[in-house]
């Protein structure tokens, strides 16, 4: 259970920070598909790390669904009282919008490439060369 934890832990700060530069994209000066690298990254290595499909669901909640939560609160940080809710629930109606569209997909395909490269290492499919 704590691995679960830890790498939905992991996954939900890397999907935050990619829903708060995308919430904030006017402002960034890299290209808008840098943000998901990290993400996919992330959910590569649960993949890969040869969890049961519940485990992978579970990481993928946790990631998924406290995303938005904590990119609200990111882009919200600098921004005045008075504006503050407002920001807020822009940013979290959006950031559900890009988890629903991109992330969920994005989740489901990166789990599914870790998971099949583990199983083509452990199946002697997939060879690293020895020195």
């Amino acid at each position: 259970m704590r691995v679960v934890l830890a790498f939905g832990i992991g996954a939900m700060l890397c999907c935050a920070v990619a829903c708060a530069a995308l919430s904030a994209r006017s402002f960034l000066t890299l290209p808008v598909w840098v943000p998901f690298l990290p993400v996919a990254l992330a959910w590569f290595a649960c993949g890969l790390r040869g969890m049961t499909p519940e485990r992978l669901l579970g990481t993928a909640a946790i990631s998924i669904v406290g995303a938005p939560i904590l990119a609200a609160w990111i882009v919200s940080l600098p921004v005045p009282a008075e504006e503050e809710w407002a920001v807020a629930f822009s940013v979290i109606r959006h950031s559900m919008a890009v988890v629903i569209v991109v992330f969920l997909p994005l989740c489901l395909a990166s789990m599914l490439a870790g998971a099949a490269v583990r199983g083509a290492l452990e199946g002697g499919i997939l060879r690293f060369p020895r020195r």
